[in-house]
């Protein structure tokens, strides 16, 4: 088709799959839009420093930022800083030329930010701007996230033990392997019913698990229930 096309891209910690593209998967993806003018793309970036570190989570922007493409970036702190209430983030948007700078400044500022909200409460930002600004208060924030990161690695490794204990290891592998916060187990609308009315468990269509909200308990019950409906 004809026109511009905006492909909207995960960096890391794909939502709601947890598959994320790999290193060399984004690199064949740069090659296509540098041939394809009509793309511009779009990166969505919630989980920073929940996939593999808040360095590498960054491959994606960094990469595309070195080849002098524009593209914009929508970052959030509302997880990685647990600013969920205060709606933290931050729209970044690259482009060629001082002059298209100032048209997306002039249209972001008259357009969108005037019509939607004028002045944002300042508050949240004002408390990561000190995080990140701040070396003793960054590196406790960093290794606090790391900690994290790896807590939920651990729980994917303890929701498929829990599943192989139920006969459905080889099925959910796949599920130790992914990145981020998020699995989805495919089940049918059917079988989501199912989960609601005979177990309690309540998960969006599809089953979508959200794995940090997952416990020692919690997980054993949910792979039993799993293994009911197979």
């Amino acid at each position: 088709s004809t026109g511009k096309h905006i492909v909207l891209l995960h960096t890391c910690c794909h939502n709601p799959t947890g598959g994320d593209l790999s290193e060399e998967q984004f690199e064949v993806l740069l090659k296509v839009f540098t041939k394809r003018e009509d793309l511009f793309a779009l990166f969505d970036f919630a989980y920073q420093g929940f996939g593999r570190g808040v360095e590498e989570d960054a491959f994606a922007v960094r990469l595309f930022a070195q080849a002098g493409l524009p593209f914009a970036v929508c970052q959030s702190a509302s997880k990685n800083c647990s600013m969920y209430g205060q709606r933290v983030g931050c729209l970044s948007i690259v482009v060629d030329s001082d002059s298209e700078k100032e048209k997306v400044e002039g249209v972001l500022t008259s357009i969108v930010i005037r019509r939607n909200y004028s002045n944002p409460p300042k508050y949240g930002a004002e408390l990561v701007a000190r995080v990140m600004s701040n070396p003793q208060l960054k590196t406790a924030w960093l290794e606090e996230l790391n900690e994290i990161r790896e807590r939920i690695g651990a729980l994917r490794i303890q929701f498929v033990e829990a599943l192989s204990g139920n006969g459905l290891g080889d099925r959910y592998a796949f599920i130790k392997n992914e990145i981020g916060m998020f699995s989805v187990l495919g089940t049918s609308a059917e079988q989501d019913a199912i989960l609601r009315k005979e177990f309690g468990i309540y998960l969006p269509d599809g089953g979508r698990v959200a794995i940090p909200c997952l416990t020692a308990s919690s997980t054993r019950y949910l792979a039993a229930a799993i293994a009911r409906l197979n």
